[in-house]
């Protein structure tokens, strides 16, 4: 039925038939960060400065350089909702380099008035620009620059972000993701804990057991 009413011109034996090795579904991106996907390079190269120890008190301005679809969706200096502030490099970039690893919580009403994250988004420039501007869309990069009173103080170039199938999570980052959804949508941890183990080792049986968990 699916075939006569979406594709009347397929070949049905083409799905069924075996394709070996080689799938695409391992070529699928896995997002970590509770943001823009276009926004998660510019997340990687902060954490890796947020990671030096660098003193905010230090910091004059940041420079984000990446590719132009990343500005088109996600150049908000000043985001007022939660969806904004998801599609902001602006808030991703004050809120990596304030407290490391963003979280659900740090794109929410709270987390946008927050003094010390607009104080530090407002020192947030972004820009289009190589390598990155050539290598997308094959690639999703980007760079952070941190300047002090006296030059840099912080820099990091992310050419592929995490997730990507060049640069990709270790089986427990994608369960760690998948813990926090979970959490979110309300789930006890032991439920979520049951539902990661039957998702890694499926049984006839897994689809009742989700539906009984959750």
């Amino acid at each position: 039925g699916f075939f006569a009413a979406c594709a009347p011109d397929a070949t049905p034996s083409d799905i069924l038939k075996s394709y070996g090795d080689g799938w695409l579904i391992h070529q699928v991106s896995f997002k970590p960060w509770p943001a823009c996907r276009h926004a998660h390079a510019t997340i990687d190269a902060a954490l890796e400065i947020y990671g030096q120890g660098l003193a905010q008190s230090d910091i004059e301005s940041i420079v984000v350089t990446t590719y132009p679809d990343a500005l088109k969706f996600c150049d908000k200096p000043t985001p007022t909702s939660t969806i904004e502030a998801k599609f902001s490099l602006q808030h991703s970039v004050a809120v990596v380099l304030s407290k490391g690893r963003p979280e659900l919580a740090d794109f929410d009403a709270g987390a946008i008035s927050d003094l010390a994250f607009a104080a530090l988004r407002e020192r947030v420039s972004v820009q289009a620009g190589e390598p990155f501007v050539s290598a997308y869309p094959a690639r999703y990069g980007a760079s952070v620059e941190v300047l002090g009173r006296n030059g840099r103080i912080g820099f990091a170039e992310v050419p592929d972000a995490l997730g990507d199938p060049e640069n990709p999570l270790e089986p427990e980052q994608i369960d760690a993701k998948a813990y926090m959804l979970l959490e979110h949508a309300g789930v006890s941890k032991d439920n979520a804990q049951k539902v990661v183990e039957l998702a890694a080792a499926p049984t006839p049986a897994l689809l009742s057991l989700l539906c009984e968990l959750l």
